[in-house]
This record gives structure tokens, C-alpha cells and sequence, in this order.
């Protein structure tokens, strides 16, 4: 599968939605308290760039069904439409992330 077929907005979405799961740059704070330990932990990278994957995905979404990009084929619509949900699940990833609900260094 070939993604140039896809629109701009919605590989721009991909790209950001990946680089929300992989980059981590986050604080991460222990606490212990008559022998019980408690871990709080806080993706910076996962809440920005995953909260700009889901709005460029939004954005690129709309675009798509109201037609306001022009599309040759059936095809490169459907390709978009694939792109578009796998960026809404990155970036769902990413905000998940950043707070600490998945991949959470505190486990």
C-alpha cells in the first residue's frame, strides 16, 4: 500500500500520532508513607502530541466527508479513511499515555 495516495493531513496525523506512542518526556514522582509507596507519572509528549494527532485526524476526517478535498478515486479515499482511524487510535494512544493509564512506568 502505497500512503502518498492518502491525504496530507491525514499522514501529517499519522506521523504525529507515532511520535506521541514512541517519544516520552514526562515527570514521574514516588511517594512512600508508613512503608506504602505511591507512584504518580505524567507524559508531557504523550499529551501534546497525542492531543494534535486526534485534532489533525478530526480535522482531516471532516475533510474527507464533506468532500472538501478533492478525490480522484474511490480508492484514495478509503486509503485516507485507514490512515485517518490508525491516527485516532495512535494518537488515543498517546493521550492514554501521558496519563498514565498504559505504558506506565509506575506499572
Amino acid at each position: 500500500m502505497n500512503l502518498r495516495i492518502a491525504s496530507a493531513k491525514s499522514r501529517a496525523a499519522l506521523v504525529v500520532g507515532l511520535l506521541a506512542v514512541v517519544i516520552r518526556v514526562g515527570a514521574t514522582a514516588t511517594l512512600t508513607v508508613n512503608g506504602e509507596s505511591t507512584c504518580n507519572h505524567t507524559d508531557f509528549a504523550g499529551i501534546g502530541l497525542g492531543g494534535v494527532a486526534v485534532f489533525i485526524a478530526l480535522l482531516a476526517g471532516w475533510e474527507a466527508a464533506t468532500g472538501f478535498t478533492d478525490y480522484q478515486h474511490q480508492v484514495r479515499k478509503g486509503v485516507t479513511w485507514g490512515v485517518i482511524a490508525l491516527a485516532l487510535l495512535l494518537g488515543a494512544v498517546g493521550l492514554l499515555k501521558g496519563f498514565a493509564v498504559v505504558m506506565s512506568p509506575c506499572g
